[in-house]
């Protein structure tokens, strides 16, 4: 609590009294609550202060929700007779930091086989659209035309807010298990980046005959980016090799989903799914790839231990080397150079 101003004094139209506070880095958990480190939850005494969080699951019979709020709130004490005081709350937005500078991007290679059936897999026919009697046909693969592939994507297991995920899409033909020894064209379709937020929550339940904590898991899903070339299938990019599908769409997570995160009674995880469409001899082919464990890191860097001041970008993270000696290109800023503004001293009016 901080007075700011204290009277006689006449109020008016746009007065204003500037003031700042800090807060603080940690938080303590109440001692009459009885939180248990099972299930996740952390229950270090001095652990960091985590970010504004809201989220809420609906569902018959239950209304399950959890935040983390911070409130600033002024009062004006008003002297006169029959006067009414003043009061007014506002909610503050609270963004953590990252205390790792460069965090190891930990590229995970997943490879979907896939086998395409399709008469427009005949040499000439390769841009002929498949006609009713075609797809029927395709119900009977052993008489079809067939290329097979390995669809293989390349994903981070750590991410950062506003930097772009680096994602590596790439085709390996298996020239044996085809019909045809010259390997077919296959263009990128569709695109889809999703985060699936993982909530559990531990209330204490206190009641008459029995006392217990009680855990409540939900989950939520987020598109992050996307992108569908159906309809405009000229400008798909090919598939020739390794592409990089930062050049394709953007892959950055926005700061609104907050970085992972546990407290006493509350735990904030991810999982990324990329869902693919290839085009491929008239056909549209799916695959989906999925990291259960995925850490999404906050924005801005600032080194443990150093007092609180303007944060600062960390610059390129380091590159990631894999299995044969392969470098992986590291995270790259955004291409705005403009840093996020620094906490000004609040005003009343």
């Amino acid at each position: 609590m901080q007075t700011i101003f204290r009277g006689p004094h006449t109020l008016h139209p746009g007065h204003e009294w500037p003031f700042a506070f800090d807060l603080p880095t940690h938080c303590a958990a109440r001692s009459q609550d009885s939180f248990q480190g099972k299930g996740g939850f952390n229950l270090d005494p001095f652990q960091d202060l985590p970010p504004s969080f809201q989220s809420d699951k609906l569902t018959i019979g239950w209304t399950q929700e959890c935040f983390v709020s911070y409130e600033l709130e002024a009062n004006c004490t008003r002297e006169k007779t029959f006067a009414q005081d003043l009061s007014d709350t506002r909610r503050l937005d609270i963004h953590t930091t990252r205390d790792i500078e460069r965090p190891e991007t930990n590229m995970k290679s997943t490879s979907r086989v896939i086998a395409c059936y399709s008469p427009a897999l005949q040499p000439g026919r390769e841009d002929t659209p498949l006609s009713v009697k075609d797809k029927l046909k395709g119900l009977f693969t052993t008489s079809m035309p067939v290329a097979r592939f390995q669809l293989k994507m390349m994903y981070p297991s750590v991410g950062i807010q506003n930097r772009p995920l680096p994602l590596f899409l790439d085709v390996e033909h298996d020239i044996e298990g085809s019909s045809n020894p010259c390997p077919p064209m296959i263009y990128l379709q569709k695109l889809s980046i999703e985060l699936q937020q993982s909530t559990r929550i531990q209330c204490i339940r206190n009641d008459f005959f029995r006392e217990s904590n009680v855990y409540r898991d939900w989950d939520d899903t987020f598109v992050i980016a996307s992108c569908d070339f159906s309809h405009q299938m000229d400008k798909a990019p090919p598939i020739t090799g390794r592409i990089d599908l930062r050049q394709t769409l953007n892959t950055s997570i926005p700061k609104r989903y907050k970085p992972t995160f546990t407290t006493f009674n509350i735990r904030c995880e991810y999982a990324l799914v990329i869902q693919v469409a290839v085009w491929c001899g008239q056909k549209s082919l799916k695959a989906e790839y999925k990291n259960d464990r995925f850490t999404l890191l906050a924005a801005e860097y600032v080194p443990r231990g150093v007092e609180a001041g303007p944060v600062r970008d960390a610059g390129p993270i380091y590159p990631t080397y894999l299995n044969h000696d392969q470098a992986v290109p590291a995270y790259e800023a955004g291409s705005s150079t403009v840093q996020p503004p620094a906490y000004q001293d609040a005003k009343n009016s």
